[in-house]
Order: C-alpha cells, then sequence, then structure tokens
C-alpha cells in the first residue's frame, strides 16, 4: 500500500517537475532537453481521453476499457524515454536533414509526430491508429507551435488486434527508418505489428516499443532474424544501426 502511495506522489511530482522544461528553451536539436522541452511544447502530459473507438478483437471488458481513458504526452519526461530516444536517434540526428520514412503507431494527439517533424524535417511521416479524430482536432495547435512545416504526416487507419490480411496502399513499398510503436500495449498488438512491419524495415533502422510491462525478448527474437533486441525498463528497442 505504501509503495503505491509513493508511486502516485512520485508520478505527480514529475508531472510538476516536467514544467521546468518549458522555461528552458536552449537545447541542442536531439538531445535528453531537447526532446522534453518539445514534448511540453507540443502540448505535454495528457490523461483520461475516452476511447472512442477500439477493435473489435479487443481482448479488454467493457469496464476495461471504459475506465480511466487514454495517455499521451508522457514518453520523454514521465517514462523517461527521452535519453534512449537521442541515443538510438543520434545516428539518424547527425544528418537530420536527409530523407527518412518514420512510422508511429498510437499517434493519439500527434505530439511524437510533431516532435519527429521538427527533428528530421525533410522525413517523411506517418502516423497509424485505430482512432485518427484525436489527431485531427488537434494538429492546428501542433501547427502554431511549429510543428509539420514541412511534412504533414501521412495518416492510416491501423488496427494492431486485426493485421492478417491488412493492405494499405499509402505504405506500399515503403522502407522505414524508424518505427514507434505507442499503440495498445499488449503482447497480442505488439508481436502482430511487429511480424507486419518487419518486412516493411530499411536496411539500417531503430524499432522502439514503448510502455512493456512484460518480457517479450523471445517472442520477438522469434519474429525477427540478427538484429539487437534491448530492454530499458518498459522500452524495448530493436535495432541494427
Amino acid at each position: 500500500m505504501i509503495s503505491k502511495i509513493l508511486k502516485k506522489i512520485f508520478f505527480y511530482l514529475k508531472i510538476f517537475l516536467s514544467k521546468f522544461y518549458s522555461v528552458r528553451k536552449k537545447y541542442r536539436v536531439g538531445t535528453k532537453g531537447w526532446l522534453i522541452y518539445s514534448e511540453i511544447k507540443y502540448g505535454g502530459f495528457r490523461t483520461k481521453l475516452k476511447r472512442n473507438h477500439v477493435s473489435e478483437y479487443d481482448h479488454r471488458s467493457n469496464e476495461e476499457i471504459n475506465t480511466g481513458g487514454m495517455t499521451g504526452g508522457d514518453r520523454m519526461f514521465i517514462h523517461g524515454y527521452a535519453k534512449h530516444y537521442s541515443n538510438y536517434l543520434s545516428k539518424f540526428a547527425e544528418n537530420r536533414f536527409e530523407k527518412i520514412n518514420i512510422l508511429e503507431v498510437g499517434i493519439l494527439q500527434g505530439t511524437g509526430l510533431a516532435i519527429w517533424s521538427e527533428l528530421f524535417p525533410n522525413a517523411k511521416l506517418f502516423g497509424a491508429d485505430i482512432d485518427l479524430s484525436y489527431f485531427n482536432e488537434n494538429i492546428n495547435f501542433l501547427k502554431a507551435k511549429g510543428g509539420f512545416k514541412n511534412n504533414e504526416p501521412t495518416l492510416i487507419s491501423f488496427d494492431q488486434l486485426n493485421t492478417e490480411g491488412y493492405n494499405n496502399h499509402q505504405i506500399r513499398g515503403i522502407k522505414f527508418d524508424v518505427i514507434i510503436d505507442d499503440g495498445l500495449h499488449s503482447k497480442e498488438a505488439i508481436l502482430n505489428t511487429i511480424k507486419y512491419f518487419y518486412p516493411k524495415l530499411n536496411k539500417q533502422f531503430v524499432y522502439f516499443i514503448e510502455d512493456v510491462k512484460f518480457n517479450l525478448s523471445h517472442e520477438i527474437k522469434g519474429i525477427i532474424s540478427d538484429e539487437k533486441v534491448v530492454q530499458h525498463g518498459e522500452l524495448i528497442v530493436i535495432t541494427n544501426v
């Protein structure tokens, strides 16, 4: 009971402390501080967003689906992934004006896509989600904050629980350099997404899977070939860069 209370206090303390990043604007592009600052600039932490649409294959009960809602803007500081994103993306960020293909699965309000658009201004961006309405409602805010100046994303309706036979002309022939899975977070959804997009990865790539609360390394290695699979807490990174 005490540990749960301490975790809750620490969680809200991190939300409070994140505000300090919003007053510091001089970070080198792509660094941990820049990623945290950018996430806050594009809206920051949001929670209890209603699930408007879920897969017909969703394993959760109606009570689970209707309780709590969705959370976004918690990647870089709240979960502490910024240092890992900065590290693994550094090879791409060295030539950040190159044309690369980036896909984010589970975009919610689009905070992540806005960050990638600024970090990689010549990248071709793709955002996949089962419900694209939150992004469409928020895109004007993201643009007002400086997102998508050069590269407005291609949006894809995508159900992580129903990938068999899925075919979308918008990604036909595309080879992705960076993929971020911030979607449903269930084992089935994560593995389905890897199976579907692994053949669509470029020769050099990095693939992030967020908020994984269980060990998936063995199952992932059964899908991929010789790439490195590393788990940093609740963040799994697959890469050959």
